[in-house]
């Protein structure tokens, strides 16, 4: 078969490795162990074998239960998705490993830790499912029930993964110096602390590792809803979906690539990935009848009972797996826990549904449960599947699939050597995983995915003059703080009118002042300013931070950068005032080796003001401080 032209779409291939559950056929000679370390480490060299994208695992926070009691076909199959992904990562070179960690029932501190050691580990390919966790029955193991609204969930997960990247992000470059002359292993001023207030958390902490080979995990998700379209086209690099027919998936994936522009983002910077089972044959005809029979037979008949129950909301003793549906009309218990696939809206409607499609159909209670449940999403010949998959991906229904089989640890072998070969001979799948270029180590997840390494947040302090359109922003929010703080309180006026007390040219260089914003990727979000005070010493008059962007570290850096420049400009001496009912200021000060010209120990709402100094480093010649240019 002749190579696609250069214009192909890549296909993306992702190995599942399943629970125990209907879609595992546990009962099948050829099936192992979930638990023993043998099926994943063959199952992950498979796929690398295969040259896979990566590995990817689901978890189970508590096995399911079914009428009050343990489901007996989800016992076993559910380790701790962090242990699996060090294994696999140990025994494998190139291909990426992503397992499935609730946002919901964690803590961003210590899961972000954790994948940042493995990504350490693994030289950069981990990646990280985010889940949101549905209810209390999962709650129940930690204490919390079902402690979040459903409308709560996203917003836990939003902030979740934005604290997360804050701490990956919070080790700058050159940030380990590692130099043995000087004994300095670390320099502290390149190792943000992460102070975070928000509505979920209330964090401050120092990140124990520093940025990963590939900047950060990937990020996957697999939610469905509006919302959680939302939060992937906001936060996700991946989406695992379920939207596996082909116009359907069409649809899914011009809604959410079509959301991407709003959140500032490409096409590209996105993989949607939907799940899919198979069955492969010589023929089209035998790949048929081999999907039949893997269907009836992960429908068991307790399998086919359960699922119906499920749905029916009541016990239904007696129920024949080979017989019709049952005639006892739906009650409104719940049977089936920690499964979100069996919950309907209305199981009197659900039920006439499948009632009207088995007499229609023809089928028995099993059958129409193998129907609903067990349909395989590529069946084929080899020929078949590979054309199906290249079809998929160049007509924009999905980037790629995540392959479930039906056998573990071997169901991927058949693919691997029988349709991988075809989508190479076509040209839209790599015979190789591609090195890092310049040192020749195994790629990176992002490498292998084709995505960027996340930039370094840009940061950069400008001079401004008052009046320039990036100060405004720091101005109205100074405003509207003071006036809601002060109002005419302390001052008799509006508080947001000191700076306009003094001409903007005070805070020019000509004058002995500054006045400088702190950017990070161009948007402003800190600032300060300074004028002349006396011959040798500088007055900062006020130094202020966006709401938003609190509490992370920034006005450390622009107090700092001012002190710099009133360095520069020839002062050697800084005082400064702070208005009263500001500790987090005063704090500031304090810990930046400001001398206090008050009594400390006064509660701050019994000094009017609070008056600070402190004496300033000449500068080189090359305009840093001294001790700078020495060092």
């Amino acid at each position: 078969m002749s190579a696609a032209p250069e214009t192909a779409r890549r296909v993306h291939l992702v190995a599942h490795f399943p629970g125990v559950n209907s879609t595992t056929v546990w009962s099948d000679p050829a099936s192992g162990s979930h638990i023993d370390f043998e099926s994943f480490r063959r199952f992950a060299q498979t796929a690398e074998r295969g040259r896979f994208d990566y590995v990817f695992l689901a978890e189970g926070l508590r096995v399911r239960e079914h009428g009050g009691r343990i489901h007996d076909l989800d016992v076993a199959g559910r380790p701790a998705t962090l242990a699996i992904l060090t294994a696999m990562a140990s025994v494998t070179r190139s291909i990426g490993v992503v397992g499935t960690l609730s946002s919901t029932f964690n803590e961003p501190v210590e899961l972000a830790r954790q994948l940042a050691t493995i990504d350490h580990l693994s030289g950069g390919r981990v990646g990280w499912n985010v889940v949101t966790s549905p209810d209390a029955f999962h709650g129940g193991n930690f204490r919390r029930g079902g402690f979040l609204p459903y409308a709560e969930r996203y917003t836990r997960a939003e902030e979740f993964v934005e604290l997360a990247k804050e701490l990956w992000d919070s080790w700058e470059a050159g940030a380990i110096l590692a130099d043995r002359a000087a004994g300095r292993f670390v320099d502290p001023e390149r190792v943000r602390r992460v102070v975070h207030r928000g509505p979920q958390f209330d964090v401050s902490a120092t990140s124990t590792v520093p940025r990963s080979p590939q900047g950060y995990p990937v990020i996957v998700q697999a939610g469905d809803s509006p919302a959680g379209r939302d939060f992937a086209a906001a936060n996700a690099e991946i989406i695992f979906s379920r939207h596996t027919g082909f116009a359907d998936g069409q649809r899914f994936y011009r809604d959410v690539k079509g959301r991407l522009p709003a959140a500032g983002r490409t096409e590209e910077s996105l993989l949607i990935l939907p799940g899919a089972t198979f069955a492969l044959g010589d023929t089209d005809a035998e790949a048929r009848e081999r999907s039949r029979e893997i269907a009836l037979a992960q429908t068991s008949p307790q399998t086919a009972i359960a699922w119906v129950e499920a749905i029916w909301g009541r016990e239904l003793p007696g129920l024949d797996p080979d017989g019709a549906l049952p005639a006892q009309e739906p009650g409104d218990g719940e049977q089936r826990q920690g499964q979100v696939s069996t919950r309907v809206e209305d199981r009197v409607v659900r039920a006439e549904q499948l009632r009207d499609r088995a007499r229609r159909e023809g089928l028995t209670l099993r059958e129409l449960v193998a129907a609903e449940t067990a349909q395989h999403t590529l069946v084929g010949s080899p020929e078949t599947v590979a054309a199906e998959i290249d079809r998929y991906v160049r007509e924009r229904a999905s980037d790629g699939f995540v392959l479930v089989p039906h056998i573990t640890p071997g169901g991927l072998d058949e693919f691997v050597d029988r349709v991988v070969p075809l989508l190479q001979e076509r040209g839209v799948f790599r015979t190789d995983y591609a090195a890092d270029p310049v040192t020749g180590a195994a790629p990176t997840l992002r490498r292998t995915l084709g995505l960027p390494t996340p930039p370094r947040p840009r940061t950069e302090v400008r001079r401004v003059h008052v009046s320039d359109p990036l100060a405004k922003p720091l101005l109205d929010d100074l405003e509207r703080e003071y006036d809601a703080r002060y109002g005419v309180e302390v001052f008799g006026e509006p508080a947001s009118t000191e700076l306009a007390r003094y001409p903007a040219e005070a805070f020019a260089e000509p004058h002995g002042g500054a006045f400088l914003v702190l950017l990070r990727d161009g948007e402003p979000i800190s600032g300060g300013a300074f004028m002349r005070h006396s011959d040798d010493t500088a007055e900062f008059k006020r130094i202020w931070t966006r709401p938003d962007h609190r509490g992370r570290g920034v006005a450390k850096v622009v107090l700092t950068e001012l002190e710099r420049e009133a360095a520069r400009l020839g002062y050697s001496r800084v005082y400064l005032t702070t208005g009263p009912r500001q500790p987090e200021a005063v704090a500031l000060y304090l810990g930046h080796g400001y001398t206090p010209l008050f009594d400390p120990a006064l509660p701050a709402d019994e000094v009017g003001v609070h008056p600070f100094e402190k004496p300033l480093a000449p500068v080189g010649a090359a305009g840093a401080t001294a001790q700078e240019a020495a060092a």
